[in-house]
């Protein structure tokens, strides 16, 4: 464990308290009964815009007392964890994300949407991010990310090799935390979608977002939709760009 990455995860600790759960909340079998509910609701989420996943894959809901109890071993196999809405806060996503570094895994799709994650837990995915390869959706609306959350993730995305969607909706990211995912996302081996809606984009965004779909050599769906300060000018360019380069970018009217 990095020195940072430690830090990080005491202060994780002394901000968040792990949920109250029963010991029934951890064992396999409620695993799979809230595998179904999730990915149910996973699939209606679809509908909001994003790339369908695939109905099929086989995939855990874990609680933070589930994360904690796990014999890391189980996570050899598992190509999905939904965990949206499990009120995991950083630890717990901490804790998991050094679980993952540590078990050989082939995990493809990570959904952590509405956690109260901050850029302490963004720190340890960018970790994740650097050594895993296998991971195609990586999902953390509805956070706090915020640009040093934003800025965090850029260092691990400069290293990876593998993610196809990432979803940073709402997620208060401003203009310098575009910045910086676009600087690293322009030479992204395999990034075909990058969600943004609902932050706080103004045109001071344009340059990067520009940069982002002239050199990207993956990118097919760059969502900025509910970000209001952009102007129609900036709109205007940044469509024209995408059509230019077979792109699709989605905008506010």
């Amino acid at each position: 464990m990095t020195e940072a990455l430690s830090k990080a995860l005491n202060m994780a600790h002394q901000g968040y308290r792990t949920p109250s759960l029963s010991t029934r909340d951890s064992s396999p079998h409620f695993d799979r009964v809230l595998h179904t509910k999730v990915q149910a609701s996973h699939r209606q989420s679809v509908s909001q815009g994003y790339p369908p996943t695939p109905n099929d894959i086989q995939g855990l809901v874990l609680t933070a007392s589930g994360i904690a109890a796990r014999d890391t071993s189980a996570f050899s196999d598992v190509q999905a964890f939904f965990l949206a809405k499990q009120r995991l806060g950083d630890q717990a996503v901490i804790q998991l994300s050094l679980q993952l570094q540590q078990t050989p895994n082939t995990l493809q799709h990570l959904i952590l949407g509405h956690n109260g994650i901050t850029p302490f837990a963004a720190a340890a995915l960018a970790d994740l991010l650097k050594v895993n390869h296998f991971i195609g959706w990586l999902v953390l609306n509805g956070n706090k990310l915020s640009d040093l959350g934003a800025q965090k993730l850029a260092t691990g995305l400069a290293k990876n090799k593998g993610l196809i969607h990432l979803i940073l909706d709402d997620n208060d990211i401003s203009d310098l935390g575009v910045s910086e995912l676009s600087t690293s996302l322009k030479e992204h081996p395999t990034l075909e979608s990058l969600f943004l809606k609902n932050n706080a984009l103004t045109d001071r965004s344009k340059d990067a977002l520009v940069s982002l779909l002239l050199h990207s050599h993956s990118l097919k769906r760059l969502d900025l939709r509910g970000n209001p300060r952009l102007s129609q000018k900036t709109k205007e360019s940044l469509l024209q760009i995408a059509h230019q380069k077979g792109r699709r970018v989605l905008l506010d009217q």
